[in-house]
């Protein structure tokens, strides 16, 4: 018996060892390695399963300006890429999935997946995304510039691009950042109106009456973590959120918890008091969208 104790205090420690969470800088770079966390959650193939109805959604955080959204028969992917959440490195899990924040092909290959990508500077855009056509068998690309030579792929550079494809509808505005073409995009499928940014930031005074002829609603609202007085991002995320009746809007462009997303919600809560904004707390973190209500996987809720 005194051997098989000590063999479990060894096996006891050495897994503990390995649960030891490595500290990370935030990086002044991008990173030419991806560093490796402890393993996380458990994949979410249930909630990737689950049914849904019209105007209902799973929502994946996936980090900086990424997210998943699952609705009543697509899953949408915006802007993702495994470098960065904010100004920090993006940690990869031992055994990435949907729940931590990683697409995984494999998890996601029973998926009629929709990838959109609104620019190519690499906190918006990696080339991994290519890796997944030959895994996921219903699988389409989005690009709000010409991205590659594939005629197959829709390059929505505009302006003011439309595009309808089977059940799904899509719509971009125009801009440049850092010297690149940048589209925002607003999605129509399966009951929802959906809004990511990207970095879009041009002429939101007109462009936004333009989208505002298409829908009075947008369900779904991914703005950029702008809130700086003068900034032109406060005055256009302003604009927005007056413009448009808004069921559950989400910050990008940070870190999750840690970055100034809790600022950004500070400064908008003070100017629109019943905003239905949603922080998110982690990357992977998962929200549910029904009955114009959010829940939280913790149970928080909130009425949109």
């Amino acid at each position: 018996m005194k051997h098989h104790g000590d063999l479990l205090v060894v096996v006891l420690t050495l897994a503990l060892a390995g649960c030891a969470s490595p500290t990370n800088p935030a990086p002044t770079a991008p990173p030419t390695a991806v560093p490796t966390a402890a393993p996380s959650l458990v994949p979410g193939d249930a909630w990737l399963r689950r049914d849904l109805g019209a105007g209902e959604a799973v929502v994946w955080y996936l980090g900086h300006c990424g997210y998943a959204i699952r609705t009543q028969s697509h899953l949408l992917i915006f802007d993702y890429q495994e470098q960065y959440d904010g100004p920090q490195p993006k940690l990869r899990p031992a055994q990435p999935a949907l729940a931590n924040g990683f697409i995984v092909p494999a998890e996601i290959a029973d998926q009629r997946v929709r990838v959109f990508v609104t620019h190519s500077h690499n906190d918006h855009f990696s080339r991994v995304i290519f890796q997944w056509k030959d895994k996921i068998p219903d699988i389409a690309y989005y690009f709000g510039w010409k991205a590659a030579s594939d005629p197959s792929y829709p390059y929505l550079v505009g302006p003011r691009a439309q595009l309808q494809s089977g059940d799904l509808e899509v719509y971009t505005v125009n801009s440049h950042h850092s010297g690149v073409p940048e589209v925002a995009y607003l999605v129509k499928v399966d009951g929802l109106v959906i809004y990511h940014n990207g970095d879009y930031q041009r002429e939101y005074e007109t462009d936004y009456p333009y989208l505002r002829e298409l829908t009075a609603r947008i369900d779904l609202t991914f703005a950029i973590r702008g809130f700086e007085d003068g900034t032109r991002y406060l005055m256009q995320n302003t604009d927005l959120f007056e413009r448009f009746e808004h069921g559950a809007i989400f910050p990008t462009h940070d870190s999750a918890e840690k970055g100034q997303y809790a600022e950004f919600e500070k400064v908008f809560l003070a100017k629109f008091p019943v905003l239905p904004l949603f922080i998110p707390w982690r990357v992977g973190e998962r929200f549910l969208f029904r009955d114009g209500q959010i829940t939280r996987e913790g149970g928080e809720t909130g009425v949109g």
